[in-house]
């Protein structure tokens, strides 16, 4: 079940990575995920998280160079 969760997660996260206005929040939402693939690679799984710290890194780039474009669309949704 939590694989399925997972899945629904990262697609929808690349839906709103390729809409020109909101790659800054499927970033956002990427970074929790990538983070429990890492500790899922470290305890659970075995092997090597260099693909999700790789991730990890590219989306907190992607996150921090649309955080104007992105809060002022969480702020415009709020009000």
């Amino acid at each position: 079940m939590v694989r399925y969760a997972t899945g629904v997660i990262e697609f929808a996260s690349a839906i709103l990575l390729l809409i020109p206005a909101l790659p800054g929040l499927g970033a956002l939402i990427l970074i929790p995920t990538m983070i429990g693939a890492i500790f899922t690679h470290l305890f659970i799984v075995g092997g090597s998280p260099a693909l999700p710290i790789g991730l990890l890194i590219a989306m907190t780039i992607v996150a921090w160079g649309r955080k104007e474009r992105t809060l002022r669309l969480i702020n415009r949704k709020m009000y």
